[in-house]
């Protein structure tokens, strides 16, 4: 509401007591739902099949098999009536690059075509970054003097907006350990505007039943579930019920360490309301960064499968180490693969070494797995989370969610096998 305050000429905008729209009209609700674009889903093919045709022409003839990369930053017309009906129909037209590109590129609208596809949801939108897509997210749904309910664990910028920034907001949040989802029936009240979660959950790889929370949830508000760790090939949220995905696609789905990029995927009607805070905030994911994703994308099935037989392999040698406290694979849980829910275990492997001295020796004596943060990429890396990705975390808090100075993350690449295995080893033994 603006008031003017005629003998000053100021124009107040008052702040709202309700609810954020994208919450109250319940767009969130069906992920099917089309919106403004109508459908853009690949229909009828399997997920292998849309992957090596992402940026293609979809059944149309055009001159290119994947289709050029436009980094022009503006979109010209011809005439002033032109140009104001594509602002007009800005939803449309700037999504596809028609406008100006921080509304949207034709290379990011391909990319979100082809996640719409994998997913066979209504619609999908791309930001710069795995954190722009969440902080995006939750703006569209809460505002001052709401709640969110979050996994205890979770990855440690996610927690850092959390534990500080939406706190200092006037957003509460409200930590809870999801794999028992009972504890839902305490925590939301009529201020609660979503719940989120990570699983398997980043570092320690909790495993959460999606259809047990939403069962719980009983749609009073949007289950948002981060699935980065699985991409679309380990798991689909939406088919146990999830209202809304989100990714940060710089991992698995761009694969080659080379881009960074997120993505909020869910009903058309949600993601239109979330279009316009991308366009004011500015979270845009660049042309460039789009085409190098739809190049990385077409190989994600050849890169995840190697990536997790792999991984599948290197989680028994480790487990089979007296050198080892602890390991987290998701095929070691006794509730893996939920129903159903996992496609596969996935390639992130966490390791409880009996000290951080001990975390550093076996970190600095590998050579070909890179001590780097990150993951999904062809490349295997291995990081200490408490001195880096939850670092911003406090001791204390990072302790009761099982991330202690011995914990060690592994994401297994597409190198050798046997050379992986000789690495690891080689490290076990220097401790």
């Amino acid at each position: 509401m603006s008031v003017v305050n005629e003998k000053s000429n100021v124009v107040v905008i008052k702040p709202t007591s309700q609810p954020r729209t994208a919450f109250a009209d319940n767009s969130w609700k069906n992920y099917k739902e089309e919106g403004p674009l109508g459908k853009i889903r690949w229909n009828h093919w399997n997920k292998e099949t849309i992957l090596v045709h992402s940026a293609g022409a979809r059944g149309e003839s055009g001159p290119y098999v994947s289709i050029p990369t436009y980094t022009g930053t503006t979109s010209a017309a011809l005439t002033c009536d032109e140009l104001a009906k594509r602002f007009a129909n800005a939803v449309v037209d700037g999504r596809q690059g028609k406008i100006y590109s921080r509304l949207g590129t034709s290379s990011g609208f391909e990319l979100e075509c082809a996640l719409a596809g994998l997913h066979d949801c209504g619609d999908v939108l791309v930001l710069g970054s795995g954190m722009a897509a969440i902080s995006h997210l939750f703006l569209t749904l809460v505002t001052a003097g709401d709640n969110i309910v979050v996994h205890r664990t979770m990855y440690g910028c996610t927690d850092g907006l959390c534990n500080t920034i939406l706190p200092e907001l006037g957003i509460e949040t409200r930590y809870v350990d999801l794999r028992n989802p009972e504890i839902l029936k305490k925590v939301i009240d009529d201020k609660t505007r979503l719940v989120f979660f990570e699983t398997p959950a980043n570092p320690t790889l909790d495993l959460i039943d999606i259809k047990a929370v939403v069962d719980e949830v009983k749609g009073r508000v949007p289950v948002i579930v981060d699935n980065t760790f699985c991409s679309p090939l380990g798991q689909n949220p939406f088919e146990q019920g999830a209202n809304i995905v989100v990714y940060s696609i710089t991992k698995s789905i761009g694969g080659h360490s080379d881009a960074i990029g997120g993505a909020i995927l869910g009903s058309g009607k949600f993601i239109a309301n979330i279009y316009p805070i991308r366009n004011d905030i500015g979270g845009i994911l660049s042309a460039r960064e789009s085409a190098a994703f739809l190049t990385g994308i077409k190989t994600l099935s050849l890169r995840y499968n190697q990536m997790q037989e792999s991984a599948r392999e290197i989680a028994k040698l480790l487990k089979s180490s007296n050198k080892v406290k602890k390991v987290y694979y998701p095929e070691f849980d006794e509730k893996y693969p939920l129903n159903g829910q996992m496609k596969g275990p996935g390639y992130i492997i966490s390791v409880v070494l009996d000290s951080l001295e001990s975390g550093k020796k076996f970190v600095e004596s590998l050579r070909v797995i890179t001590n780097a943060v990150s993951l999904g990429g062809v490349e295997s890396l291995v990081c200490h989370p408490a001195s880096t990705t939850h670092a911003v975390v406090a001791k204390e808090q990072r302790e009761s969610k099982d991330i202690v100075d011995g914990l060690i993350r592994l994401s297994i690449g597409c190198e050798s096998l046997e050379d992986l295995k000789k690495d690891i080893q080689r490290a076990l033994d220097s401790i």
